[in-house]
Protein backbone atom coordinates (compact mmCIF):
# COMPACT_ATOMS: atom_id res chain seq x y z
CA UNK A 1 0.00 0.00 0.00
CA UNK A 2 1.28 3.34 -0.60
CA UNK A 3 1.32 6.57 0.56
CA UNK A 4 -2.04 8.51 1.16
CA UNK A 5 -1.51 11.63 -0.14
CA UNK A 6 -3.58 14.41 1.01
CA UNK A 7 -3.22 16.46 -2.35
CA UNK A 8 -4.93 19.29 -2.11
CA UNK A 9 -8.35 21.34 -0.29
CA UNK A 10 -10.51 23.01 -3.30
CA UNK A 11 -12.12 26.33 -1.33
CA UNK A 12 -15.11 27.40 -3.27
CA UNK A 13 -15.57 30.65 -1.67
CA UNK A 14 -19.35 31.85 -2.10
CA UNK A 15 -19.48 35.31 -0.61
CA UNK A 16 -22.99 36.65 0.03
CA UNK A 17 -23.47 40.03 0.43
CA UNK A 18 -26.09 41.52 1.79
CA UNK A 19 -26.26 45.03 2.62
CA UNK A 20 -29.44 45.43 4.28
CA UNK A 21 -30.30 48.99 5.03
CA UNK A 22 -29.74 50.46 8.67
CA UNK A 23 -31.76 53.08 10.83
CA UNK A 24 -35.48 54.31 9.75
CA UNK A 25 -37.22 54.89 6.42
CA UNK A 26 -39.48 57.69 5.61
CA UNK A 27 -41.99 55.55 3.66
CA UNK A 28 -42.78 51.75 2.66
CA UNK A 29 -45.46 49.38 1.31
CA UNK A 30 -45.11 45.44 1.01
CA UNK A 31 -43.59 46.38 -2.73
CA UNK A 32 -40.84 49.35 -1.82
CA UNK A 33 -39.28 51.18 0.76
CA UNK A 34 -37.78 54.82 0.42
CA UNK A 35 -35.00 55.27 2.35
CA UNK A 36 -34.58 59.31 2.52
CA UNK A 37 -36.38 62.18 0.47
CA UNK A 38 -35.94 65.72 -0.13
CA UNK A 39 -37.73 69.18 -0.06
CA UNK A 40 -36.63 70.79 -2.52
CA UNK A 41 -38.01 73.26 -5.96
CA UNK A 42 -35.75 70.83 -8.03
CA UNK A 43 -33.00 68.37 -9.25
CA UNK A 44 -32.80 65.37 -11.72
CA UNK A 45 -31.00 62.20 -12.83
CA UNK A 46 -28.49 62.94 -15.59
CA UNK A 47 -26.75 60.26 -17.37
CA UNK A 48 -24.79 59.37 -20.55
CA UNK A 49 -22.47 56.70 -21.60
CA UNK A 50 -19.51 57.54 -19.54
CA UNK A 51 -21.23 58.62 -16.52
CA UNK A 52 -24.37 59.23 -13.93
CA UNK A 53 -24.81 62.39 -12.13
CA UNK A 54 -27.93 62.90 -9.59
CA UNK A 55 -28.87 66.39 -8.17
CA UNK A 56 -30.80 68.56 -6.07
CA UNK A 57 -31.97 71.88 -5.92
CA UNK A 58 -32.88 74.09 -2.84
CA UNK A 59 -32.02 72.26 -0.30
CA UNK A 60 -31.30 73.88 3.80
CA UNK A 61 -29.64 72.54 6.27
CA UNK A 62 -27.30 69.96 4.67
CA UNK A 63 -23.59 69.44 5.29
CA UNK A 64 -22.21 66.86 7.69
CA UNK A 65 -21.30 67.24 11.75
CA UNK A 66 -20.57 65.38 14.34
CA UNK A 67 -20.72 65.09 18.20
CA UNK A 68 -21.21 61.98 19.99
CA UNK A 69 -22.06 60.44 16.56
CA UNK A 70 -22.04 61.91 12.95
CA UNK A 71 -25.06 63.23 11.24
CA UNK A 72 -25.29 63.59 7.65
CA UNK A 73 -27.77 66.19 6.63
CA UNK A 74 -29.35 66.21 3.47
CA UNK A 75 -30.96 63.64 0.79
CA UNK A 76 -27.25 63.38 -1.55
CA UNK A 77 -25.46 63.46 2.08
CA UNK A 78 -27.26 60.15 3.07
CA UNK A 79 -26.22 58.17 0.26
CA UNK A 80 -23.86 56.57 1.78
CA UNK A 81 -23.37 52.64 0.78
CA UNK A 82 -22.86 49.82 2.90
CA UNK A 83 -20.31 47.34 1.83
CA UNK A 84 -18.69 44.04 2.79
CA UNK A 85 -15.26 42.32 1.33
CA UNK A 86 -13.66 39.30 2.00
CA UNK A 87 -10.32 38.24 0.67
CA UNK A 88 -10.20 34.55 -1.81
CA UNK A 89 -7.57 32.71 0.03
CA UNK A 90 -5.52 29.75 -2.41
CA UNK A 91 -6.40 26.27 -1.91
CA UNK A 92 -4.49 24.82 1.00
CA UNK A 93 -2.65 20.70 1.12
CA UNK A 94 -2.53 19.18 4.16
CA UNK A 95 0.80 18.56 5.17
CA UNK A 96 2.52 16.23 5.92
CA UNK A 97 1.83 13.20 3.85
CA UNK A 98 0.23 10.31 5.75
CA UNK A 99 1.74 6.70 5.41
CA UNK A 100 -1.59 4.53 6.10
CA UNK A 101 0.34 1.36 6.89
CA UNK A 102 1.91 3.78 10.05
CA UNK A 103 -0.61 5.77 10.58
CA UNK A 104 -0.47 9.49 11.03
CA UNK A 105 -1.53 13.53 11.22
CA UNK A 106 -1.95 16.09 8.85
CA UNK A 107 -2.54 20.13 9.13
CA UNK A 108 -2.63 23.22 6.87
CA UNK A 109 -4.80 26.44 7.26
CA UNK A 110 -5.77 29.29 5.37
CA UNK A 111 -7.02 33.03 6.22
CA UNK A 112 -9.74 35.14 5.63
CA UNK A 113 -9.92 38.90 6.26
CA UNK A 114 -13.44 40.16 6.19
CA UNK A 115 -14.19 44.32 6.14
CA UNK A 116 -17.19 46.30 6.58
CA UNK A 117 -18.30 49.57 7.47
CA UNK A 118 -21.86 48.24 8.09
CA UNK A 119 -22.77 49.62 12.12
CA UNK A 120 -24.39 46.42 12.78
CA UNK A 121 -21.04 44.12 11.41
CA UNK A 122 -21.26 40.76 10.10
CA UNK A 123 -21.80 37.36 10.53
CA UNK A 124 -19.20 34.86 8.76
CA UNK A 125 -20.31 30.73 7.95
CA UNK A 126 -18.77 27.62 6.80
CA UNK A 127 -19.91 24.74 5.15
CA UNK A 128 -18.98 21.15 3.44
CA UNK A 129 -19.98 20.72 0.07
CA UNK A 130 -20.72 16.95 0.81
CA UNK A 131 -20.49 14.68 3.73
CA UNK A 132 -18.41 13.04 4.86
CA UNK A 133 -16.35 16.18 3.60
CA UNK A 134 -13.03 14.82 3.16
CA UNK A 135 -13.02 11.95 0.33
CA UNK A 136 -11.34 10.36 -2.58
CA UNK A 137 -13.16 8.23 -5.27
CA UNK A 138 -12.76 4.97 -3.08
CA UNK A 139 -12.89 5.69 0.81
CA UNK A 140 -13.15 9.00 3.02
CA UNK A 141 -12.41 10.43 6.42
CA UNK A 142 -15.19 10.53 8.67
CA UNK A 143 -16.10 13.89 9.99
CA UNK A 144 -15.40 14.04 13.17
CA UNK A 145 -17.39 13.51 16.08
CA UNK A 146 -17.89 15.51 19.72
CA UNK A 147 -18.85 14.67 23.00
CA UNK A 148 -21.84 17.24 22.64
CA UNK A 149 -23.51 17.79 19.42
CA UNK A 150 -23.03 21.21 18.36
CA UNK A 151 -20.37 21.82 20.85
CA UNK A 152 -16.78 21.87 19.97
CA UNK A 153 -14.31 19.36 21.99
CA UNK A 154 -11.72 21.12 23.54
CA UNK A 155 -8.97 18.92 22.72
CA UNK A 156 -8.21 16.74 19.44
CA UNK A 157 -9.07 13.14 20.54
CA UNK A 158 -7.15 10.43 17.81
CA UNK A 159 -9.42 7.64 17.97
CA UNK A 160 -8.53 3.94 17.15
CA UNK A 161 -9.15 2.20 14.27
CA UNK A 162 -10.78 5.42 12.63
CA UNK A 163 -10.22 7.74 10.09
CA UNK A 164 -11.23 11.67 11.36
CA UNK A 165 -10.98 15.03 9.66
CA UNK A 166 -12.28 18.44 11.60
CA UNK A 167 -11.26 21.82 11.59
CA UNK A 168 -10.98 24.56 14.29
CA UNK A 169 -11.39 28.69 14.16
CA UNK A 170 -8.74 31.66 15.74
CA UNK A 171 -9.56 35.17 15.23
CA UNK A 172 -10.78 38.37 17.19
CA UNK A 173 -14.49 37.98 15.75
CA UNK A 174 -15.03 34.53 16.92
CA UNK A 175 -18.76 33.19 17.32
CA UNK A 176 -18.83 32.21 20.83
CA UNK A 177 -19.28 28.11 19.85
CA UNK A 178 -15.01 28.73 19.21
CA UNK A 179 -14.97 30.28 22.48
CA UNK A 180 -13.47 28.54 25.38
CA UNK A 181 -12.22 28.86 29.49
CA UNK A 182 -9.32 26.87 28.93
CA UNK A 183 -10.73 23.47 29.53
CA UNK A 184 -14.09 23.40 27.37
CA UNK A 185 -15.67 25.54 24.78
CA UNK A 186 -18.88 27.16 24.04
CA UNK A 187 -18.13 28.78 27.48
CA UNK A 188 -15.88 31.88 28.34
CA UNK A 189 -13.40 33.75 26.32
CA UNK A 190 -10.60 32.61 25.24
CA UNK A 191 -9.02 31.51 22.17
CA UNK A 192 -6.74 28.91 23.47
CA UNK A 193 -4.54 28.43 20.30
CA UNK A 194 -5.36 24.56 18.63
CA UNK A 195 -8.85 24.27 20.35
CA UNK A 196 -12.13 23.22 20.01
CA UNK A 197 -12.18 20.96 17.61
CA UNK A 198 -15.88 20.63 15.10
CA UNK A 199 -16.21 18.10 12.42
CA UNK A 200 -17.52 19.97 9.12
CA UNK A 201 -21.25 19.52 8.30
CA UNK A 202 -22.91 20.47 5.07
CA UNK A 203 -25.43 22.69 6.98
CA UNK A 204 -23.56 26.32 7.56
CA UNK A 205 -21.88 26.79 10.87
CA UNK A 206 -21.82 30.36 12.61
CA UNK A 207 -17.63 30.22 12.94
CA UNK A 208 -17.37 34.83 13.21
CA UNK A 209 -19.08 37.88 13.93
CA UNK A 210 -18.92 41.53 15.30
CA UNK A 211 -21.27 44.02 15.82
CA UNK A 212 -20.15 46.67 14.67
CA UNK A 213 -17.78 48.19 11.59
CA UNK A 214 -14.47 47.57 11.08
CA UNK A 215 -13.94 49.99 8.38
CA UNK A 216 -10.98 49.87 6.99
CA UNK A 217 -8.82 47.10 7.67
CA UNK A 218 -11.15 44.31 8.37
CA UNK A 219 -10.46 41.41 10.32
CA UNK A 220 -8.62 38.19 10.15
CA UNK A 221 -10.21 34.80 10.64
CA UNK A 222 -8.06 31.51 10.26
CA UNK A 223 -9.56 27.98 10.43
CA UNK A 224 -7.43 25.11 11.05
CA UNK A 225 -7.74 21.53 9.02
CA UNK A 226 -6.32 18.61 10.77
CA UNK A 227 -6.83 14.79 9.11
CA UNK A 228 -5.75 12.02 11.26
CA UNK A 229 -5.72 8.55 10.58
CA UNK A 230 -4.87 5.29 13.26
CA UNK A 231 -2.89 2.56 11.37
CA UNK A 232 -5.49 0.08 12.17
CA UNK A 233 -8.37 2.01 9.81
CA UNK A 234 -6.74 0.91 6.92
CA UNK A 235 -7.32 3.49 4.75
CA UNK A 236 -7.26 3.28 1.34
CA UNK A 237 -4.06 5.41 -0.36
CA UNK A 238 -4.63 8.18 -2.95
CA UNK A 239 -5.80 11.92 -3.20
CA UNK A 240 -8.20 13.18 -0.60
CA UNK A 241 -10.33 16.25 -1.34
CA UNK A 242 -13.26 18.90 0.10
CA UNK A 243 -14.98 21.78 -1.37
CA UNK A 244 -15.60 24.09 1.41
CA UNK A 245 -18.30 27.40 1.25
CA UNK A 246 -17.29 30.31 3.14
CA UNK A 247 -20.37 32.79 3.36
CA UNK A 248 -20.21 36.68 5.04
CA UNK A 249 -23.15 38.53 5.62
CA UNK A 250 -23.82 42.00 6.77
CA UNK A 251 -26.43 41.92 9.74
Amino acid sequence: MGNIKIEQFLFTLLILVVAWPVGAYVAGSDNYRIQADSVNFGGQLSSSANYKMEDTLGEIGTGTSSEAVNIHAGYQAMNDDVYISITSPSDVTLSPEINPTVGGTANGQVVWNVATNNPAGYSMTVAADASPALRSTSDSFADLAVAVAGTPDFTWTSLTNQANFGYTVEGSDLSSTFLDNGTACGVGALDTSNSCWLGLKTTAQTIGTKSSSNHPAGSDTTIKFRAQTDVGRNLTAGSYQTAINVVVTTL
